[in-house]
């Protein structure tokens, strides 16, 4: 391979230790899928996103799987757009409780499919929208969306 395949095996080494302790190992599966999908798109970015998944992966609550899925839909649909999705994590941990998170997550990665422009945006935005609500609103409105 080339020195960039090596620098994100190195990185792999580096953070798996981290990662192996704090998520499972169907996470770490997902999680492993995410960058290969973006190290054939960029090896660098890959290499960020792993950086990212050290740190941000063990302080997701919830389904951590369903954060993993959307970052995968969004490295297949629009890669530049993978490292704003793990910068829009914490805002929606902070509007969005926490028994609704997958059902945002599932509603986020169905936009991220069809291409959503300016998507970490969307991501923000609707969930500081939806942090305005109380949770049994949330809870309506996200039911809706997936109904």
């Amino acid at each position: 391979g080339t020195w960039k395949s090596s620098a994100l095996a190195a990185k792999f080494f580096e953070v798996s230790g981290t990662l192996i302790e704090h998520i499972d190992y169907y996470e770490l599966e997902q999680f492993v899928d995410l960058i290969r999908v973006l190290a054939d798109k960029s090896t660098d970015l890959a290499v960020e996103c792993l950086a990212l998944g050290k740190v941000t992966l063990p302080g997701i609550t919830g389904d951590r799987s369903a954060f993993i899925r959307l970052s995968r839909t969004v490295a297949k649909t629009n890669w530049r757009e993978v490292k704003s999705c793990f910068d829009s994590i914490q805002t929606i941990q902070a509007h969005i409780q926490e028994t609704q998170r997958s059902k945002f997550l599932k509603i986020a990665e169905l936009m991220a499919q069809v291409n959503t422009p300016q998507f970490a945006l969307f991501l923000n935005e609707s969930a500081s929208s939806l942090g305005r609500v109380d949770g049994n609103t949330q809870e309506n409105l996200l039911n809706m969306n997936l109904n």
